[in-house]
């Protein structure tokens, strides 16, 4: 018989301290672990128990020696205490430890103390002399629920799970005691699955006593008969035949639904097999499936006869100096490859494998996270990228050619061998492998390219200058990689393109002298419409003038009168200056690609050629969005524009007979902007030839026809767009195309 009245030691330095109430069916226990000034109290019960429990603690050690109060849920037989035992022990450094779902309820018993959140410390208590680990249990019967295992004196703390009431109450449990756990989880357990997933954690540990919240301590000989009960009880919902049925039936849905994901995972199999690349799943640790083109490359036939000698991809892997190659382990860091990889998800990685033939082949390696099942897995896709290099004659044979020149480096990019020639036509002394790096060659634009195209592996051909000791070759360069012996390399070939654009060069000045005189030719009608636009404001300036010394010279002339004079003169002045302002824009060559408003082209346009169309008659009507944008060289625009309003103004001067002249600007959102006259049109012999060079109907000295051959010009290579004629009733329309490069195409 025990006395009640005391603390009761139930393990080496781990007391019950809880108050005995007689005939109370639900009896609440708290315990206390001795550990100097980091002792700690489970559970500290309700304020009915405070007194009692607080008079056991001091029998046995200062209150001021607790540093943590353990609780296992919210429940007031828990935590209703904590504040009052606050007050009693009077430490700065007091932590409650409990799950953060609990927290968030125990907070409002007034705690001021901190807060020691189990899933904050990986679930764990390290004291002086004891360590303390803690198993979440959720909803059992609490989500926050966890218990607490002392693994030197081998004792569980388990909360509610084991508890038992009933009025036959023991301190120790004996062959009876399952009645009244029984009682218990039935009530206060939700659900049979929700209390077997805590006993699946709990019966991994190693024990000798357990010792719950509720009811009598269970001693070593009755844990395992008693949780192979408790493991079939049938408690909280399952109580309720209905609610069985419907479990029943959702039982068979989830076993359809891993039918279903059984069959999903059959065809993602078979997909996987069609692929060229090598395919591996693995849980990081255990290699779970392959596909075929492993077992095509490798001298395995299936994935069991790999496993009998292996048990990770990884043993293939031949280890080789550098931060790129993946290793079989990393023992210093201590954890594994694919660790390796989910640790650097930016970083490039490859793998070198010898094939069934013993060749060495290099591997791209890219992880994806992946689930075939509950678990998490990883996808891990091996790209082989290797062109295997059976000799190396090509290198003897490119090595003195003038025009084709090769590198060949290493993956951290130090050269190991380069043309003959190159060497010597970049002043090269004393060519030593591994010295030079294939980025000393590049200034920092052709350096972008070079390491974008290293960086994704792309093998497509690309143009960059090499830059080196004053020398400068452009190259088109086709970059791959290979293995020599068992080391692997990038290999680029390099076709020098200086001649090549030595004539292309050659090629451009000449269309800038065509479009040199294109725009001369447009510069002296640009002068005529100038003079016609200051002809206008010239007269009033001159007849304001004479004006003014006329009543001068009669002594006439008021003061406010000549003031007016001036003040007008300068008005037509700034007119005058507007007009030259907008034609000096025009003539600059900005050769400068940006985006700009339609709109602004426009305006420019209409300060051009607004008086003079006006003087013979002409009106020019347009019909657009002007919030409408385009991406290209503004100034190459209104040079195009402008040319086809001339054109469409001197054909309705030669027509004479048109009664109504209209030129018609029509802008789409396709985009692209078509031009209207009704000025009779053009003859389908001479429509054939208007985008010639040096073709004109108009009369010797008045055209020299590029004007349409250098727009069209102008909109294929500034616009990546294209110029068209289309004829309509007794008139042109020109149709200025910019899809390509604005959108949409044609």
């Amino acid at each position: 018989m025990y006395d009640f009245t005391k603390a009761i030691e139930i393990a080496t330095n781990v007391y019950w301290v809880g108050l005995y109430v007689e005939d109370d069916p639900f009896e609440c226990h708290t315990y206390l672990i001795v550990d100097g000034d980091e002792s700690i109290l489970i559970d500290p019960g309700s304020m009915l128990e405070f007194e009692g429990v607080k008079q056991k603690i001091e029998t046995l050690i200062d209150l001021s020696s607790i540093k943590y109060l353990v609780a296992h849920h919210q429940d007031p037989d828990v935590c209703a205490n904590i504040p009052a035992f606050e007050k009693a022990i009077k430490r700065d450094d007091l932590f409650v430890i409990t799950h953060s779902r609990s927290m968030a309820l125990i907070k409002h018993y007034g705690i001021y103390s901190k807060y020691y959140i189990i899933e904050e410390h990986d679930f764990r208590l390290q004291t002086k002399n004891y360590g303390l680990t803690f198993l979440t249990t959720p909803y059992a019967h609490a989500p926050g629920a966890f218990v607490t295992y002392l693994k030197e004196e081998k004792v569980l703390f388990s909360s509610d799970i084991f508890g038992g009431v009933g009025g036959n109450w023991h301190f120790y449990a004996d062959e009876s005691y399952f009645e009244e756990i029984k009682s218990f989880h039935e009530s206060y357990m939700p659900s049979q699955d929700i209390l077997n997933f805590s006993l699946e954690k709990i019966e991994e540990l190693t024990l000798n006593l357990i010792a719950p919240q509720h009811g009598s301590l269970i001693q070593k000989e009755y844990i395992t008969p008693i949780m192979e009960e408790l493991k079939n009880l049938k408690c909280g919902l399952y109580i309720d035949e209905t609610y069985y049925k419907s479990l029943v039936h959702q039982n068979n849905l989830l076993k359809e639904k891993e039918k279903r994901e059984k069959m999903l995972t059959q065809k993602l199999e078979m997909m996987m097999d069609l692929q060229e690349n090598i395919i591996a799943i693995t849980n990081g640790e255990k290699l779970k499936y392959i596909n075929k083109a492993f077992f095509e490359f490798a001298k395995y036939e299936t994935l069991d006869e790999f496993l009998k000698e292996h048990f990770c991809i990884c043993d293939l892997f031949i280890d080789l100096e550098g931060e790129k190659y993946l290793k079989s382990n990393y023992p210093l860091k201590g954890y594994t490859w694919i660790e390796h990889l989910v640790e650097n998800p930016e970083k490039e990685f490859f793998a070198v494998m010898k094939n069934k033939y013993g060749i060495s082949t290099l591997f791209k390696v890219t992880l994806n996270q992946f689930s075939l099942s509950e678990t998490e897995d990883f996808l891990v896709t091996f790209q082989n990228i290797t062109p295997y290099i059976k000799n190396m004659d090509f290198v003897n044979i490119l090595s003195n050619m003038n025009d084709i020149f090769f590198s060949i480096a290493g993956i951290d990019g130090k050269i190991l061998n380069l043309s003959a020639s190159l060497i010597k036509k970049l002043k090269i002394k004393d060519f030593t492998p591994s010295v030079y790096s294939v980025f000393d060659f590049f200034e920092t634009d052709d350096l972008i390219i070079v390491e974008r195209h290293i960086a994704n592996n792309d093998v497509t051909p690309y143009e960059v200058n090499i830059n080196y000791n004053n020398v400068v070759i452009p190259v088109l360069v086709q970059g791959y990689y290979g293995v020599i012996g068992e080391t692997p390399v990038r290999v680029a070939i390099l076709v020098d393109l200086s001649e090549k654009k030595k004539i292309e060069a050659e090629s451009q000045q000449k269309d800038l002298m065509l479009l040199s005189q294109a725009k001369m030719a447009q510069m002296g009608e640009m002068v005529s419409m100038i003079a016609h636009q200051w002809r206008q404001p010239l007269n009033a300036i001159s007849a304001a003038s004479i004006k003014s010394v006329m009543q001068s010279e009669l002594g006439i002339l008021e003061e406010n009168e000549f003031r007016d004079t001036q003040e007008f003169i300068q008005n037509q002045c700034q007119k005058m200056s507007g007009v030259i302002d907008t034609f000096m824009n025009y003539s600059k060559n900005s050769a400068k690609e940006e985006e700009f408003l339609i709109d602004a082209v426009f305006n420019v346009i209409v300060d051009l050629v607004k008086v003079q169309f006006e003087s013979h008659g002409i009106e020019i009507s347009f019909k657009y969005d002007k919030t409408l944008k385009l991406y290209g060289d503004k100034n190459m625009l209104e040079q195009v524009l402008i040319n086809l309003l001339i054109n469409a103004k001197d054909a309705y001067i030669e027509a004479e007979n048109s009664e109504h002249k209209s030129i018609d600007i029509k802008v789409t959102d396709a985009p692209t902007i078509e031009i209207s006259d009704g000025a009779g049109g053009i003859s389908s012999e001479v429509a054939q030839n208007i985008f010639t060079p040096y073709f004109t109907t108009k009369e010797q000295g008045k055209g020299t026809g590029l004007g349409l051959y250098m727009s069209q010009r102008i909109m294929r290579e500034h616009f990546s767009g294209n110029l068209f004629y289309e004829e309509i009733p007794n008139g042109s329309k020109f149709i200025l195309d910019f899809r390509s490069k604005n959108g949409g195409g044609k």
